[in-house]
C-alpha cells in the first residue's frame, strides 16, 4: 500500500494513516537498508528521495545473488564432473 500525491513529474509518497510524507529514515527501512545507512549530508531532500527510489531492496537483492551464486555453483560442479569422465 503507497498512497501517492502526484504533482508534475514527482510524487510524494504519503504516510499510510498520518497526514505527512514519509521520512527519509522511513524510506531508507522500506529498501531494507541497515539503520546506520546514511546519505550524504549535502544531499537534497529530491535527490534523497530519488537515491532511494532508484535503488533495489537490499535483502532482494541479496537473495537474488545468492540464488546466482548458488545455480553458478552447482552448475560448474556438474560440469567438472562431466569432464572428469
Amino acid at each position: 500500500y503507497s498512497p501517492t500525491a502526484c504533482y508534475g513529474n514527482n510524487e510524494v509518497h504519503l504516510h499510510p494513516y498520518k497526514v505527512r510524507r514519509l521520512s527519509v529514515a522511513e524510506a531508507l527501512s522500506i529498501q531494507s537498508l541497515p539503520k546506520n545507512f546514511v546519505l550524504p549530508e549535502n544531499m537534497s531532500l529530491t535527490a534523497m528521495f530519488k537515491t532511494i527510489g532508484n535503488g533495489v531492496p537490499y535483502l532482494a537483492s541479496k537473495g537474488i545473488a545468492r540464488t546466482i551464486k548458488d545455480f553458478l555453483s552447482t552448475t560448474e560442479m556438474r560440469f567438472t564432473k562431466l569432464m572428469c569422465i
